[in-house]
């Protein structure tokens, strides 16, 4: 069992009550460490010592040995009775709130399960030597609480205050325990909470300020019931908790129709307890291995249910990559709530509201900066992508005054463009679409670009499966860089590969009339393997289209705001589209939303007199006052936090921002296991080596296990083993990562990949 004390002020009992849990504890466990993390005003203040003492003096009479049953610890002391903040800075210490983390976790992977009661300092709000609240700081944790509530005059608010802080974080709060200071403002807590498993607890009043605490207070009747039920309902919410990750475990599968799954006897369903920053928290059944393997400490629930245990795992596919700030964001969540509270949902054609406005104006600043001047909101990437087509078959119409011949796209085979029909038909037959619909039908022309990676530490041109470009010239296999910056130089468009790709795309342009629009995701497709495209290539098919006024749509739903390591990947390809989309980064992985940027010439496309020339697409959440907020928040965030380079300055000269250590990316390229590595921004992706040619091979289950085992939870695309991070992730964590998968693939004994027909999904 394990419980963090907050309280909802300083001087409101917290050590008080830390010291009667403790002592309740012991009558049921073998052993308790009590942790306060950061003590100020020592050594006159010295909870710590405080919980030892008391606890010892109401266990005098054991003879299994106290001092072996109770470790009281604290871990930063200072001597100023100041905030943690300011009295680090008066002592002239800088202690991070990793450090503080990582003490607190070693503790307790020392304690080998011990209950654990962890005491905070002052309020709920108060700060971490860092400046970082408390309510933040430990939230990686997410340990219960149990909240000690003012219960002086004005506790009232305080308290409550302190109770929706920790909520709003994501914390349970299943105890409140106060102690009596003649008002009876637990009263009023109960009829405020909605929470109806909470627990309140009024414990008698405390002697006066002038007679020391002494253990007749403890052993009051009173107490002694009041600290018994504080353990009862504690012992109740593990043992609840456990039973619904059961149930979930169970049931679910029967209840669910999970998306690109089949739901077959070889489901591996992943409870996700909670998720913060990059991680998830995994609910899982203990296993020799996951124990043995894993790299953060595994929390047991207790002594009843220790079957089940949490362990953090590295979202590796960013929640289907739309991670841009991380899980549970404080900051998000505030902007989330505050445009709730202002607005909840307000209809939008021909409304202004402030968010949407604001949004606007800097998305046309910064991600749409220099081509484009208006923004068309809508919910998803899909979405946002149907409405690109159709500006993108309009402005060809008013360009070209082709109204009623079949126009079609022109696009890559491997693209996917999302999974409603128009966005289906932008793309080739394949194992997403052709058994979707019966009405799918392709309307495009389909050609296969030549693709990036790295090979034995050097980047490649491979043309695999795209010989037709390079039929009568062995430049392909000499094309080989030391860097990205070299391979994407500009110069590479006048260079004879550069010619061959002019000749190639002239000769498709020519060979058909009805392609209205090209549509591309610009330098990486996604859902296709993450296979990187030659930049050159897509640079001249932009030329080439524009010059014959064929509108660019570029599909940056995935690739765009940061996820490439630039705010849009135009920055790196130095082409500019028509009309682009933009989705899952662009509310920090918070909300659904999606924003359709146009030139202004696409936008007069469609003016007319009458309504029904006008773009006739929306959906009741257009432009909603809470998604707009959280996606400025999120674009703030980028450029404060992330310390992300988006000056204009920075676009120009092509700065892009590295997440990845390239030395170890080399050193995995060069694994006998690995036929390829493409490695951009935040994306790193590993295809494996396939043991036969023409051999339909996916990564095995076995491998996932063994990566989650180690914290990181994987989704493969076939063959291709991917991780993504975010762009606020630290580069520490990156080489963490890195270093395992090294590990993973040059050790493992194991088939990494096994034959099976069927879908790549993501």
């Amino acid at each position: 069992m394990w419980f963090q004390i907050w309280g909802a002020n300083t001087n409101v009992g917290k050590t008080v009550i830390s010291t009667g849990i403790v002592s309740q504890l012991l009558k049921r466990v073998t052993h308790c460490l009590y942790l306060k993390p950061v003590q100020t005003g020592y050594p006159p203040d010295d909870d710590a010592a405080f919980v030892q003492r008391h606890c010892k003096q109401l266990w005098k009479g054991d003879s299994r040995g106290f001092d072996q049953r109770l470790s009281c610890k604290k871990l930063f002391v200072f001597e100023q009775p100041l905030s943690a903040e300011e009295a680090a800075k008066r002592q002239g210490k800088q202690i991070s709130d990793q450090q503080v983390m990582q003490a607190i976790l070693k503790e307790w992977e020392n304690s080998h399960g011990s209950a654990l009661i962890i005491e905070t300092a002052g309020g709920v709000l108060s700060p971490l030597p860092s400046g970082t609240s408390q309510a933040d700081g430990y939230r990686p944790l997410r340990l219960p609480v149990v909240l000690v509530g003012d219960g002086a005059l004005g506790g009232i608010s305080t308290t409550l205050t302190c109770y929706e802080s920790l909520l709003l974080r994501g914390y349970d709060v299943p105890i409140i325990a106060t102690i009596d200071q003649g008002y009876p403002n637990w009263e009023a807590w109960k009829n405020a909470i909605l929470e109806k498993d909470t627990l309140i607890v009024s414990l008698p009043s405390l002697p006066p300020k002038d007679i020391p605490l002494s253990n007749d207070w403890y052993l009051k009747p009173q107490v002694q019931q009041a600290f018994q039920s504080i353990i009862e309902h504690g012992k109740e919410y593990f043992t609840k908790r456990v039973k619904r990750w059961e149930e979930m475990e169970q049931k679910a599968p029967k209840l669910f129709w999970w998306p690109f799954t089949q739901h077959g006897s070889s489901l591996h369903p992943v409870i996700v307890d909670s998720a913060f920053g990059d991680n998830y928290q995994v609910a899982q059944k203990k296993s020799e291995e996951t124990n043995s393997k894993s790299p953060y400490f595994a929390f047991r629930a207790n002594e009843d249910s220790s079957s089940w245990h949490l362990f953090d795992a590295f979202d590796g596919v960013a929640s289907w990559w739309t991670q841009g700030v991380g899980h549970a964001n404080v900051q998000l969540n505030r902007s989330m709530m505050k445009a709730a509270g202002r607005y909840g949902h307000v209809i939008f054609p021909q409304v202004i509201h402030q968010p949407a406005y604001q949004l606007s104006k800097e998305l046309l600043e910064t991600v749409g900066y220099p081509w484009a001047n208006r923004a068309y909101y809508s919910d998803d990437g899909s979405t946002a992508i149907e409405i690109a087509i159709k500006m993108g078959l309009r402005l060809y119409s008013t360009r070209h005054g082709s109204t009623h011949q079949q126009l079609e796209v022109l696009s890559f085979f491997g693209s996917y463009h999302g999974d409603t029909l128009g966005a289906m038909d932008c793309c080739p037959k394949g194992d997403y679409n052709e058994l979707q619909s019966p009405w799918f039908q392709p309307k495009g022309v389909f050609i296969e670009p030549p693709r990036i990676g790295m090979q034995n530490g050097r980047w490649i041109l491979d043309i695999s499966n795209s010989s037709e470009l390079f039929q009568n010239s062995s430049m392909a296999n000499q094309a080989y860089w030391d860097s990205w910056d070299e391979m994407a130089d500009l110069q590479r468009d006048e260079s004879e590969i550069g010619i061959i790709y002019q000749r190639y795309v002239n000769k498709i342009l020519d060979s058909s009339r009805n392609i209205a629009s090209l549509i591309i995701e610009p330098l990486i497709q996604g859902a296709g393997g993450m296979r990187l495209i030659d930049p050159c290539f897509q640079r001249v098919l932009v030329q080439e289209a524009k010059r014959r006024g064929i509108p660019v749509i570029f599909d940056e739903v995935f690739s765009g705001i940061w996820r490439l390591g630039v705010l849009s990947s135009t920055h790196l390809l130095r082409a500019y589209p028509d009309i682009a989309a933009y989705a899952k980064l662009l509310t920090g992985g918070l909300l659904p939303m999606a924003v359709t940027l146009t030139t202004e010439e696409v936008f007069d496309a469609f003016k007319a007199e009458k309504k029904k020339f006008a773009l006739l697409h929306g959906h009741s959440y257009t432009a909603y006052p809470v998604g707009c907020q959280v996606a400025l928040e999120s674009l703030a965030y980028y450029r404060t936090s992330c310390h992300l380079k988006e000056e204009k300055s920075s676009i120009e000269q092509n700065r892009m921002t590295a997440f990845w250590n390239m030395d170890k990316v080399r050193e995995l390229s060069c694994l006998p296991s690995v036929h390829m590595v493409s490695c951009l921004g935040t994306v790193l992706a590993i295809e494996l080596r396939s043991p036969q040619q023409g051999y339909h091979a996916m990564v095995t289950q076995e491998l996932l296990d063994s990566l989650l085992a180690q914290g990181i939870y994987a989704r493969p695309l076939g063959n291709v083993i991917y991780l993504m991070c975010s762009p606020c992730t630290q580069s520490s964590a990156c080489d963490h990562l890195l270093n395992k998968l090294l590990e993973t693939f040059s050790r493992s004994n194991k088939p990494l990949l096994a034959h099976q027909d069927d879908v790549a999904i993501p």
